[in-house]
């Protein structure tokens, strides 16, 4: 797994865990199944509403990437149609 994409979760959660500190709420208020629901399903619907469901599709296939630390082709190697999206 690349360095970056553990910095980037440590400071992801470093700053929901600050939010909760700040407003003196439990951390356990995070657990609820309706905050949870508003948070992945907006964040889910904005992304598909934001792009075509091509690229949304392409995404979650490369997503196991991000976390495995596949190699990638070398700058300029890449496919021609990839270049033109």
């Amino acid at each position: 797994m690349d360095p970056a994409t553990i910095i980037g979760l440590l400071m992801a959660f470093g700053a929901i865990y600050a939010m909760v500190a700040l407003e003196g709420a439990s951390i356990t208020s995070l657990l609820l199944p309706a905050p949870m629901i508003l948070v992945f399903g907006a964040t889910l619907a904005v992304g598909l509403a934001g792009s075509t469901l091509k690229d949304v599709v392409h995404a979650f296939k490369a997503l196991p990437n991000a976390f495995k630390g596949q190699d990638r082709p070398a700058a300029g190697q890449h496919r021609r149609d990839h270049c033109l999206r």
